[in-house]
């Protein structure tokens, strides 16, 4: 659930450390000189709070407030994909203009497919680069569930005390940014496949234990992240609560 979140974590290294080599995976043997010193970043054991028993979820109406960035070219007009199913008849775009009020877009200046929830500007109102809000109303039922898991840095150098350095060092950069990084990582959303997404939030980046690594013939030293965050489960629906209702009631009798 924090894959995202290891990548971002890993540019920020990378960006941070210039020619050390930071890559996304274990080690499967300790790189040796010339490729020294060398970071690994990944994920590790992930786990769900235990709950209490199950109780119906209700679907319920919700405002969201989606950003576009609009691609250059043919891609221009889109179509770009919503985040959420969202209800028929409820999207409306505006463009923001800098220094400025946004401006809302006519029904003529964009398309909604409300079957893919995808929307298009295939008019002559928007061009590449504009920033456009979409705001939709989306039918959904959410399960929430708490969750951690692990994160793991390891570090290779001539030495150990070299090694040790380095992942300090990546620790520094981690704790010191969390909330940046947590962000960051947030705005990237979940994963959506038809009217179902899972969404990872992480909250919180905890330190939590180190300890050198002897078995191979380079050096390394390894720390032990755990991150805590919010899994929402969600099933979307393209009408209203209260016709969703009916239609169960309907077929209960």
């Amino acid at each position: 659930m924090i894959q995202n979140l290891a990548l971002v974590v890993i540019a920020r290294l990378q960006d941070t450390f210039g020619e050390v080599k930071v890559q996304a995976a274990p080690y499967l043997s300790a790189p040796a000189s010339p490729n020294l010193p060398a970071l690994a970043v990944y994920p590790g054991k992930f786990a769900i709070q235990e709950t209490g028993r199950e109780t119906p979820v209700t679907p319920q109406e919700k405002n969201v407030r989606q950003a576009l960035k609009l691609q250059a070219g043919k891609a221009k007009s889109g179509p770009y994909p919503l985040d959420f199913v969202a209800m028929a008849n409820s999207v409306k775009a505006m463009l923001i203009v800098p220094d400025s009020p946004s401006v809302l877009l006519e029904e003529q200046d964009f398309g909604v497919n409300y079957a893919e929830s995808a929307i298009s500007f295939p008019g002559k109102k928007t061009k590449a680069g504009d920033e456009v809000v979409v705001e939709y109303v989306s039918v959904q039922a959410v399960r929430r569930r708490e969750f951690q898991q692990e994160l793991f840095i390891d570090g290779y150098a001539a030495d150990v005390s070299e090694a040790e350095k380095w992942v300090s060092l990546a620790c520094a950069v981690i704790l010191t940014g969390s909330d940046a990084l947590l962000h960051e990582v947030n705005q990237k959303g979940g994963q959506r496949r038809k009217n179902f997404s899972a969404i990872p939030l992480s909250k919180q980046i905890q330190l939590v234990e180190g300890l050198p690594l002897f078995s191979q013939n380079t050096p390394g030293y390894r720390v032990t992240f755990k991150v805590l965050g919010e899994l929402h489960l969600v099933q979307m629906f393209a009408e209203s609560p209260s016709r969703i209702e009916e239609v169960v009631i309907n077929q209960n009798f």
